[in-house]
């Protein structure tokens, strides 16, 4: 029995046969095979560029990578210079993509962004050219991308979803326990993803947080009552005297360094390559740049709250700032109470104290107290790796790098309290 190879349908409504349809193939929402077959065509593709698209792409620094495409299933990013035969190259491969896979690019939800710097006689000629339009900025995996600075405005829709939330909870009677129940599972988790990979402007997150407040303390009649306990007390830990609330604002640092720990196990992967390449591999003590990018802000945020969760096994010392990165026991020497000659800031880290593989006990006792210089001594240099090499303090807790960091920001206002 042959295959079908050319279905047609036709479908009766209310007595009157519509057009036909003729069947053809493609994916299907839901389909098993769906996600395979998104990564075979994908790699087709990214093959396409590989050998068939010289020269196109970007670089954001001169050893940075050169980036043609990304891909997630069929959402596709291609970025190249204003050049026509670049621009002729690219229509080419994607005419031969969906003539190999059967997939139509869809130009109405596809759209061009130029950046400043190119003319309006060259937008429209490469508009034309591809039968795409030119826009100001593209939603990817749900997060705005535009050239401008994102403001409180691209964010309004976080605040709207909570605000219609907050109302319909509003006009039912709910304990206050209930309340701060529907906070925690369920206002915190909306800004989670955006904070994790924009930049969030704080005045969004703290209108988050008041709307929070106010719907935790408001009366049955709708007007606003006393507000009996601060906010960054219901902030506090439970084991603190808190409700475990989690702040909108002080989330955010906690969320991004599971970004940069990321970054720092993928060595290899194109984002580490890029932001590397411009911003260097100062880990945990980046250099700020004048003028940073969007991304590499992300960085710096993260990178303030993973130092307090991560710590150094020690092979040569040479990255290993002696003060301010946590080496030995459970916290930094700049937090421990002990006398340190105010000298070791000259020392730029720590394999000056550190000798053919064993430490150095006479270099030691120049900076340290007795007692200090003893537990250093006794605190391990493997040898057998190539580097000083970095692990997560509680690996085995069983919390995720952003409660891990949440955490230890706890830790530091218990030590405060006391």
């Amino acid at each position: 029995m042959d295959c079908v190879t050319n279905p047609i349908f036709m479908i009766q409504v209310n007595g009157v046969i519509l057009d036909k349809i003729v069947g053809k193939s493609g994916f299907r929402q839901g389909c098993p095979l769906s996600p395979y077959l998104f990564i075979i065509c994908s790699q087709l593709l990214s093959n396409a560029f590989k050998f068939k698209g010289d020269n196109l792409g970007l670089k954001i620094a001169p050893l940075a990578p050169r980036i043609s495409h990304l891909l997630y299933a069929d959402d596709i990013l291609i970025f190249s210079n204003t050049k026509e035969d670049n621009i002729k190259k690219i229509k080419k491969i994607m005419e031969k993509y969906c003539c190999w896979t059967g997939q139509i690019i869809n130009k109405n939800k596809s759209s061009l962004i130029f950046s400043k710097n190119t003319c309006r006689r060259r937008k429209k000629k490469i508009s034309m050219l591809l039968g795409i339009k030119e826009s100001k900025d593209l939603y990817y995996l749900g997060i705005k991308l535009t050239q401008r600075r994102r403001s409180a405005s691209d964010f309004l829709h976080i605040l709207e979803k909570a605000s219609s939330k907050l109302n319909i909870w509003g006009k039912k009677f709910i304990s206050t326990v209930g309340r701060i129940t529907l906070i925690k599972s369920v206002i915190q988790a909306l800004p989670v993803y955006y904070s994790s990979l924009s930049l969030v402007p704080i005045s969004v997150l703290k209108k988050l947080d008041k709307m929070c407040r106010d719907f935790l303390w408001k009366k049955g009649d709708g007007n606003n009552g006393l507000n009996y306990v601060a906010w960054k007390d219901l902030c506090k830990p439970l084991k603190l005297g808190g409700m475990g609330i989690q702040s909108a604002v002080e989330s955010v640092e906690p969320l991004r360094a599971k970004l940069v720990w990321k970054f720092h196990n993928e060595p290899n992967s194109l984002l580490s390559k890029s932001i590397y390449a411009k911003h260097g591999k100062q880990f945990l003590h980046p250099m700020r740049s004048q003028n940073p990018s969007p991304t590499w802000k992300l960085y710096l945020s993260g990178a303030k709250a993973l130092k307090n969760i991560v710590k150094w096994k020690i092979k040569d010392g040479i990255s290993i700032n002696i003060m301010k990165d946590i080496w030995l026991l459970d916290r930094k020497l700049e937090c421990w109470p002990t006398f340190i000659s105010n000298d070791i800031d000259n020392i730029p880290n720590l394999s000056n104290f550190i000798t053919e593989g064993s430490w150095n006990a006479e270099k030691l006792s120049k900076y340290f107290g007795v007692d200090l210089v003893k537990l250093i001594c006794n605190q391990k240099i493997d040898n057998d790796n190539p580097e000083d090499k970095l692990e997560l303090l509680n690996s085995h807790s069983g919390f995720t790098l952003s409660a891990m960091a949440k955490n230890a920001n706890s830790k530091k206002i218990e030590i405060d309290l006391h």
